[in-house]
């Protein structure tokens, strides 16, 4: 949680909410928001966070954004290099990609985003105990984070780059090129079996 009251988001909030997570002993942390900095290079100041947690063996899972189909649509934070970028797609056997979701080659030449997760018509929680159906990347983020949890609850000896491998060697091929969908949308039960 480190939006304030008007939904805005300061760099500062964001790291100082890395930080806090890594000394509480979190094992993922889940980042569903984005910036505009650029370039998109994977090296900005919130990355230097990531790579703290991911030092620390804390699996990081970002949302990719919803900037669209441009290529290099994908800010901070995730265009962090250790963080697992999520974009989003359709629930169907041969999935679609939002034509709403980041993605593309990083000003460094990195591919993403790194997977793609069910990210459209969402049955999801809303304000004031409620229930609303979203889309976007955000809705896709945490559906990998859920996937790393449940690695790291499997064995705990993983690391986060071992967690980042497992969910983009088991993920599904939606049939795009790798700078829309990144290793392909994610397949839970292939992930738990590798």
């Amino acid at each position: 949680r480190v939006a304030n009251e008007g939904c805005t988001v300061y760099t500062s909030a964001i790291m100082s909410g890395i930080y806090y997570s890594v000394s509480k002993g979190a094992n993922v942390i889940s980042l569903s928001l984005g910036g505009l900095e650029q370039p998109n290079s994977g090296y900005q100041i919130v990355s230097k966070a990531i790579d703290y947690a991911v030092a620390n063996n804390v699996v990081v899972v970002a949302a990719a954004g919803n900037s669209g189909s441009g290529m290099g649509t994908v800010t901070q934070p995730a265009s962090s290099l250790n963080a697992i970028t999520v974009g989003n797609s359709d629930s169907s056997a041969t999935p679609g990609i939002s034509s709403s979701s980041s993605r593309g080659v990083l000003a460094n030449g990195v591919i993403k985003p790194d997977v793609v997760a069910p990210g459209i018509s969402i049955y999801s929680l809303s304000l004031n105990n409620g229930y609303a159906t979203k889309s976007g990347t955000s809705m896709a983020a945490p559906q990998v984070s859920g996937l790393a949890a449940l690695l790291m609850q499997q064995n705990s000896f993983l690391t986060p780059l071992q967690v980042k491998q497992k969910i983009q060697m088991s993920a599904h091929d939606a049939g795009v090129l790798e700078v829309i969908q990144g290793s392909g949308r994610i397949n839970v039960l292939n992930a738990l079996n590798q």
